[in-house]
């Protein structure tokens, strides 16, 4: 389940962008803490468990589904959207598209 010490995300960073996936119990969750996360619902309904991470350099800002389920699209930033709380100046402006398949190891795709 979600790690008690430091909740969904690392310390120290916002969950700031959601997004369901359709027709399934999982939802993609990003931060700035440098991961992109895919959570499922646990057995009994009360916990979620994460199932996947994708490793992000920057501030998730955006997060869509594509319209078949086929693949995660990340909008990422050096800055959150709303707001400079935080720059990270490693992190480059993109879009990132993902795989959708929780058996695969595929690194994502930058566009």
């Amino acid at each position: 389940g979600i790690n008690a010490e430091y909740g969904a995300h690392a310390p120290n960073s916002w969950i700031s962008a959601v997004a369901g996936i359709k027709n399934t119990e999982c939802f993609v969750s990003g931060s700035n803490g440098g991961v992109v996360k895919v959570w499922a619902c646990a057995e009994n309904y009360r916990s979620m468990d994460c199932i996947k991470e994708i490793p992000v350099v920057g501030t998730v800002n955006s997060i869509q589904i594509t319209l078949d389920s086929s693949a995660i699209v990340l909008a990422v930033g050096q800055e959150h959207k709303l707001g400079r709380w935080w720059s990270d100046k490693a992190a480059r402006n993109r879009v990132m598209v993902y795989p959708l398949s929780i058996a695969d190891e595929e690194p994502a795709v930058e566009r």
